[in-house]
């Protein structure tokens, strides 16, 4: 299949049309221990198809990484806030040093961390201050070069929205 160089749009629909699967809701993914996310290297999104202004949380779920509270004022995540996407996280997982990373594992790892776990996924820690992050959607798509597929997201993305998305506190990198 050959993907177009830009998406469309960054909606469901949108990032379906680019080759992203899953779909699956946080809770799914949490209560079926993820098995339906593949092993491989690859991208994944985390989105929140919900019309609307969520309702932020002055505390964080998210784990105390080094000791280090996740929460952040409630004025930061609504001034990051962009109404009009559905995608709020844009995430990479390469194989690793040995191999044995990927998607799920990844995935995984920023789940542990949306429970209270205290695990080294600071990225997307905004997401845990969201009240329906239980109801956001996952998405997932196996590719060769995670590092730069994300970078590629990330520009498009902020070329359409003049921002990177709600839970990427950077852009594209090395």
């Amino acid at each position: 299949m050959s993907l177009a160089p830009t998406p469309v749009t960054f909606t469901t629909a949108g990032m379906a049309d680019q080759g992203f699967t899953g779909f699956l809701s946080v809770s799914h993914l949490r209560a079926s221990r993820l098995v339906e996310v593949p092993k491989d290297p690859g991208i994944y999104l985390v989105m929140r198809p919900a019309v609307g202004s969520p309702t932020f949380s002055s505390t964080s779920v998210g784990g105390w990484f080094k000791g280090t509270d996740p929460t952040v004022p409630v004025s930061v995540l609504e001034a990051r806030w962009i109404a009009s996407a559905e995608v709020l996280y844009i995430g990479k997982a390469t194989a690793g040093t040995s191999g044995r990373s990927g998607l799920r594992k990844r995935v995984g790892l920023l789940l542990a961390y949306g429970s209270g776990k205290p695990i080294g996924h600071q990225g997307g820690r905004y997401l845990w201050q969201v009240a329906d992050s239980d109801e956001f959607l996952v998405a997932w798509r196996a590719v060769e070069d995670p590092t730069a597929e994300e970078n590629r997201l990330l520009a498009a993305f902020f070329e359409i929205h003049g921002a990177y998305p709600f839970a990427n506190i950077a852009g594209p990198r090395a």
